[in-house]
């Protein structure tokens, strides 16, 4: 193993960001568990506002054709009915039901509201703790790549001492040993430096399928999913993947 080998490694892409001021902004907006309590928390919203529209009044529009063909008692070839009927009903007494209903509904909505913010703390803990771990991780970084080269110059000065008599064998032997050491270290910071990056972009939002590999040319874009079932009353597709 050498430096010019742990050199060749396939680069990782991910999306850092360049302060911890931006990972917290980043965080907050498009960190995974902080979107989905958000999402929460508006659905319990919808359930509060649905349950008070079953106290409003509702207008009920109905309109029918009859055509009958050759009535009883035969005077005409055809008969044709048209009635409009417009009925309006007002809740007056529902027996506490569905007030009680949203009441609890917006209990529900203020326990998701506590959980966001819990969420959000949690969040930005876990964001500052791994930023501060990815920093700590590339000073190591620095700190192996020296001893490498330390390591280095240490093996050439034995390896000129042996040849002179002034070394044994044995210590060369050590000083090899002692740049291999250096090296599997190296690695060994490398890869949690990789790792720290991976969790610090997955905890900002900016790990993203792509970054491994993943193709998302099957998955239907959201927002060409909500423009076509938006305000479509009738249709039943599903499919917009298209």
């Amino acid at each position: 193993m050498s430096v010019n080998q742990i050199d060749t490694k396939p680069e990782l892409k991910v999306g850092l960001p360049e302060t911890i001021d931006i990972a917290l902004e980043e965080a907050m907006e498009k960190n995974p568990q902080a979107v989905s309590a958000r999402f929460l928390h508006n659905a319990a919203v919808d359930d509060v506002n649905g349950i008070l529209g079953e106290l409003l009044p509702q207008i009920n529009l109905i309109a029918q054709v009859e055509r009958t063909h050759n009535p009883p008692p035969g005077f005409l070839d055809r008969q044709t009915n048209e009635t409009i009927q417009l009925n309006a009903t007002l809740p007056l007494y529902q027996g506490g039901a569905t007030r009680s209903r949203a009441r609890q509904a917006k209990y529900a909505v203020a326990e998701n509201k506590a959980n966001i913010v819990e969420t959000e703390e949690a969040v930005r803990s876990s964001v500052i703790s791994l930023w501060e771990q990815y920093q700590a991780l590339n000073f190591e970084l620095e700190a192996r790549t020296e001893q490498i080269k330390a390591a280095k110059v240490a093996l050439e000065g034995t390896t000129e001492e042996t040849r002179y008599g002034l070394r044994t064998f044995i210590d060369r032997l050590n000083a090899q040993q002692e740049l291999l050491n250096a090296e599997i270290d190296f690695a060994e910071a490398e890869r949690n430096q990789a790792i720290a990056a991976v969790n610090l972009a997955a905890a900002t939002g900016e790990f993203l399928p792509s970054d491994i590999g993943i193709s998302t040319d099957v998955l239907p874009d959201n927002e060409n999913v909500m423009d076509t079932i938006g305000g479509n009353w009738f249709g039943l597709d599903v499919d917009y993947t298209e």
